[in-house]
This record gives structure tokens, C-alpha cells and sequence, in this order.
């Protein structure tokens, strides 16, 4: 679009901003928010995976590969908390892959890559629109990767959702419904988990800090006490230093220590549970984590909560 923003910026008369508000309108008249894109992509993308029929593609399909590099960027961009530049890439991504899915069967691999990048990108756009106030919409991307999770039926992508339904639940205050999802979830991983796979320990464990967090918000200080101790067992289970970042959850033993130090704080003198739970999850918080920082970033906050525990 051929405009300029003036130069002279001082009131010169209603005359003179004639050009920049007929811009203004075709701007407007182009397309929508960002919000309002992500809000109908979403919804498009939830009647595409109910199998609603009579729904056809859009658009032309769009090129493998640019799809792939566009959700690679769309990664990037949000571990780089640049959530403008996200929330530039999603709507578009989101609608090329409605309209991969679309045009394939289920069962054919083309499909089935597409269900996992709308898993990956619905998971950035509920954490992306978490993070700018917009708890509906976020609630809107977790049911996405969800409908695209049980598509898949892979047990731990849908895990991995699972983790993310949690959080949308807790910024509801849902602390019930988040017992439930994470129990489900943790029904189909604890086989896998058994055999020691590294990805569904760590789901496991990311899960069960969601039920810490539940129990705690809830009052619960025994239950919260119980899974982190079951959440610190499964942490012992990981190679030494591993801390998740493939599933975005960074399950690892100091993630326990911030979980609980929350819950901690939440449940102060609730409970003579709290003092024995301090005294027993101290020494283990101090061992080595296989990195310096955060060793010492735990060493500290379990200091503090353990002077709040002598104050009980």
C-alpha cells in the first residue's frame, strides 16, 4: 500500500488526516485480528477433526516442506518469547494444515505428519495466548491438540496434550477437572513409563506437578505432598541432568523443587505434613542436578522454604 506517515506530526486540521484514515479503514477491511483469525482457524480446525462432513479445503494445498519450516520458525519464535512473531505465523499455519488434513484419508502418512504439526502448533497457540490474557482461546488450541491427539492415538502425544489441557484448566481455577485429565492421561503412559522410555517419564512427571499444583489450590496439602513425592521418584528415574525441553514441559528434578516450594508456599502451616514433607525433600533437592545454576537456584529456594517450615 502506497502511504506514508506524515511528517508533520503537529495539528494541522481534520482536513489533513483524510488520507491516514482512509487507509485505516482498508486496513480494517482486509482481514482480521490476529485474535479473530486464530479464533476462527481454531474453530474450522475443531470441525475438521469432529469429521463434520460436507467441509471442503479452502485453499490450494500448500508445500510440505514450507509448512514444516513454517512451524519450525513458529518454535523458535515462541522459546524466544517473541509472541507478536507468533502470533504472525499461526492463523496461516493452522489453515494449511486444515486443509492438508482435508485432502488426505485417514491412515495415509500425510495425514498422519499433519495431525502432529497441528498438535505442535496448537500447543504454541495455547501457550502463546495464555501468556497475552486470552484464557478462551487458549482453551480453544488445547481442544485442537486434542482432537488431533486422539486422531493419532499415540499415547504420548496425547500425554503431552493432556499436559497442556491442564494448564488451560488451572488458569480456570479448574482444579477438579485437571485431576481428571491428568489421570486419564496417566492410565495410558504408565505402562510406557514402566519401561523407563525417557519422554514418557517425563510426561509423567510433568502431569503429576499438574496434580501438585490442583491439590494445592484446592487445600489439599496431603494429596499435594503424595504426588510430589511420586513426581521426585520419577525425576530419580531420568538420566542424571536430563531437564525436557523436546515435550516443553522442562520436567526435571529442580522443576519438582519449583512446584513444590509453590505449593509450599500456598499450604504454609496448613498441615503438620508440610514439616516432615520439608524435611525429607530437602536433602534429596541438594543433590546435583548436572548443572551448576540450577543446583544452586535449588539449593537457595529450598533454604527459604525450609526457614518458612521452621516457622510452622
Amino acid at each position: 500500500m502506497d502511504f506514508k506517515i506524515r511528517e508533520i506530526r503537529t495539528a494541522q486540521g481534520p482536513k489533513k488526516l483524510l488520507r491516514e484514515r482512509e487507509t485505516y479503514f482498508q486496513l480494517m477491511q482486509q482481514g482480521f485480528s490476529n485474535e479473530q483469525a486464530c479464533r476462527i482457524v481454531g474453530i474450522n480446525s475443531s470441525l475438521i477433526l469432529s469429521g463434520r462432513p460436507g467441509l471442503v479445503p479452502s485453499a490450494p494445498a500448500a508445500d510440505a516442506q514450507r509448512v514444516r519450516e513454517r512451524a519450525a520458525a513458529t518454535n523458535r519464535h515462541r522459546q524466544g518469547a517473541n509472541l507478536p512473531a507468533v502470533a504472525g505465523l499461526l492463523p496461516a499455519l493452522l489453515e494449511d494444515l486444515n486443509t492438508t488434513i482435508l485432502l488426505h484419508e485417514r491412515g495415509t502418512a500425510e495425514r498422519d505428519a499433519a495431525l502432529r504439526l497441528l498438535v505442535d502448533a496448537a500447543r504454541n497457540a495455547r501457550q502463546t495466548q495464555n501468556q497475552t490474557g486470552l484464557p478462551d482461546l487458549a482453551w480453544v488450541a488445547a481442544e485442537v491438540a486434542a482432537g488431533a491427539a486422539t486422531q493419532l492415538d499415540d499415547p504420548i502425544v496425547k500425554a503431552a496434550v493432556a499436559w497442556d489441557r491442564c494448564g488451560a484448566l488451572l488458569h480456570q481455577g479448574s482444579a477438579r477437572e485437571t485431576h481428571a485429565v491428568a489421570d486419564a492421561a496417566l492410565q495410558d503412559l504408565t505402562p510406557l513409563s514402566a519401561t523407563g522410555d525417557t519422554d514418557a517419564l517425563v510426561l509423567e512427571g510433568a502431569l503429576v506437578l499438574r496434580q501438585v499444583i490442583a491439590c494445592a489450590r484446592a487445600g489439599d496439602a496431603n494429596g499435594a505432598w503424595s504426588q510430589a513425592a511420586r513426581a521426585l521418584e520419577v525425576s530419580d528415574r531420568l538420566p542424571a541432568g536430563h531437564h525436557d525441553l523436546r515435550w516443553r514441559t522442562v520436567f526435571s528434578r529442580a522443576n519438582v523443587l519449583v512446584h513444590t516450594t509453590e505449593a509450599g508456599s500456598r499450604l504454609m502451616g496448613r498441615t503438620p505434613a508440610c514439616r516432615s514433607w520439608t524435611r525429607w525433600m530437602c536433602p534429596r533437592c541438594r543433590a546435583g542436578s548436572g548443572s551448576r545454576t540450577i543446583g544452586s537456584t535449588k539449593r537457595v529456594r529450598c533454604t527459604g522454604w525450609a526457614a518458612r517450615a521452621r516457622q510452622w
